[in-house]
């Protein structure tokens, strides 16, 4: 709501979002200097302690010789690491947005919490949707750990994604390790 009058997300961050109010006082989380008084540092994290990132994302792809994500930073996404299994399964099952008209553009489940997560919600935008594999480890060691990428209307899979789909994606057994991310235009 707050960048409705403008045509870009230009300078989101958690930072920002932070400055607006948009981001719940419970998630932010402040560090002060020695004397107890000045803001050291500011970070966001969700109920499970795990870290929650707001920024700018690309909204379009590029037809050349590399498809890739063009960053118009005409879409935002939210990032929530360290999740538990079960709230990762309860995340990605609950309507983020099923119509065209909430600005979803996807979301993301997957029994990881890195920077690949991050940044895997750009695969719906170059025709990568639905569940996916991919190596976590060296090419010695590789391990298939699956996510899961939903849009609203999906053909593959669609938002809000079923209970049995999201436990594949939300594969973390132990400890909080799951994370979802969500794209919004």
């Amino acid at each position: 709501t707050l960048y409705a009058q403008q045509n870009t997300y230009t300078g989101l961050n958690n930072g920002t979002a932070v400055d607006m109010g948009v981001v719940p006082d419970e998630l932010v989380v402040k560090t002060y200097d020695e004397d107890g008084t000045t803001v050291k540092s500011t970070a966001l994290k969700n109920a499970f302690n795990g870290e929650v990132e707001i920024h700018t994302a690309g909204s379009t792809t590029a037809t050349d010789d590399t498809t890739h994500t063009t960053q118009d930073n005409k879409a935002f996404v939210i990032f929530f690491g360290g999740l538990s299994r079960e709230a990762c399964i309860t995340l990605a099952t609950n309507d983020w947005g099923s119509g065209y008209s909430s600005g979803l553009i996807a979301m993301s489940a997957s029994g990881t919490s890195t920077d690949d997560d991050k940044a895997r919600i750009d695969d719906v935008l170059i025709g990568n949707e639905g569940t996916q594999q991919r190596n976590a480890n060296t090419a010695e060691n590789i391990t298939a750990i699956p996510y899961a990428i939903a849009t609203p209307g999906g053909k593959n899979l669609s938002v809000p994604m079923m209970v049995t789909q999201a436990a594949s994606a939300c594969s973390c057994k132990t400890g909080n390790k799951c994370s979802i991310t969500w794209k919004y235009y």
